[in-house]
């Protein structure tokens, strides 16, 4: 039996090699009209929107799962650009990795450039706040080795680097660099209660008496063009897939439901070319709108900080966020030079 949403699947033209899609599980993506109009798949996955948003019900989780493995079957060949839509539905990634079939079982490495690590290793399971930590445990089906090679932040300058916020996050995988951290200016990140004797996944690392001191590369000292050509140098064989979170973007230049990063939509976009370049990208999802309704019920009102309140975006708002994705889309569409 076909899936909920499957049968809705609203299509126009690829967008060249690559598949652009809009997952349409809340209507901010449709409120930006041009965006809407351009992107060639548009499944309405509407039905799942509040058992999904910001943590996910199990049972809504498998049926969503499902229903993208089966859009995954109708449109195998071409790497997607994914747009899911509010950042409180980034939790959607680790589906759409899952999901994702893998040549040969090539390594695969997740840069995620966001404002937030979204790595914590606490409940609710499916949460926007935890699934990196998720993704690290996906092994491929036939052979039980993990799926993601390793995983690389970049641009995070969030509180969310706090000195206690470490102990709830995958240390063990930073020690040994499998995880890697290029905040967006950050310099130092003091760590409570850990003294590795290193951690490889940031420039260097100094032992005190409360526990270690990370002192990662930045984004604004190194460039992120520069950043993103030393990770294809570093694994020249592998495979990429990107997921951005626009609360990386500086608030005068994009709107969302979360604190904001300082990035330049220029460097995002750089970013995006660079691997797009190298023709070993195989995967980018992008959200970071700003919802159109309220996050309802008491404990995600609390759990996200919102207490019932909402603002519908403006017109300004929409238009900003909808000249950043334009710029994305045309990125994938060749229409920009590279």
């Amino acid at each position: 039996m076909p899936h909920p949403g499957i049968n809705s699947v609203q299509s126009s033209p690829v967008i060249s090699q690559w598949l652009s899609l809009g997952l349409g599980i809340d209507d901010t993506l449709m409120a930006q009209t041009c965006v809407w109009e351009m992107l060639a798949v548009k499944p309405n996955f509407r039905q799942w929107e509040e058992s999904l948003r910001l943590w996910a019900d199990h049972q809504a989780l498998n049926t969503f799962t499902e229903a993208l493995a089966q859009l995954r079957k109708t449109y195998p060949e071409q790497p997607w650009l994914t747009f899911i839509g509010s950042g409180d539905f980034h939790h959607l990634t680790h589906t759409l990795l899952e999901t994702l079939a893998i040549p040969n079982e090539r390594p695969l490495h997740l840069i995620l450039i966001d404002n937030h690590p979204d790595w914590f290793q606490w409940g609710p399971k499916y949460h926007c706040g935890n699934w990196v930590s998720l993704v690290l445990k996906q092994k491929h089906a036939n052979t039980q080795r993990p799926k993601i090679a390793s995983v690389h932040l970049l641009g995070q300058d969030s509180e969310d680097f706090s000195p206690t916020s470490f102990c709830f996050m995958p240390f063990d995988d930073l020690a040994q660099g499998r995880v890697n951290l290029y905040p967006y200016q950050k310099k130092r990140l003091p760590v409570l209660g850990r003294w590795p004797v290193k951690v490889a996944g940031v420039k260097h690392s100094v032992k005190r008496w409360y526990g270690v001191d990370l002192h990662p590369r930045t984004v604004s000292e190194t460039g992120i063009q520069a950043l993103c050509e030393e990770l294809l140098q570093q694994y020249p064989d592998d495979l990429f897939y990107i997921s951005i979170d626009k609360d990386c973007l500086h608030l005068e230049t994009s709107t969302t439901d979360w604190d904001q990063g300082s990035m330049h939509p220029n460097e995002l976009l750089d970013a995006l070319r660079v691997f797009k370049a190298s023709h070993r990208l195989i995967g980018v999802d992008v959200c970071g709108e700003l919802s159109q309704k309220p996050v309802q019920g008491l404990w995600k009102n609390i759990d996200s900080g919102r207490y019932f309140r909402h603002s519908p975006p403006s017109e300004v708002q929409i238009a900003q966020n909808q000249s950043v994705n334009q710029a994305i889309l045309e990125i994938f569409s060749g229409t920009n030079p590279l």
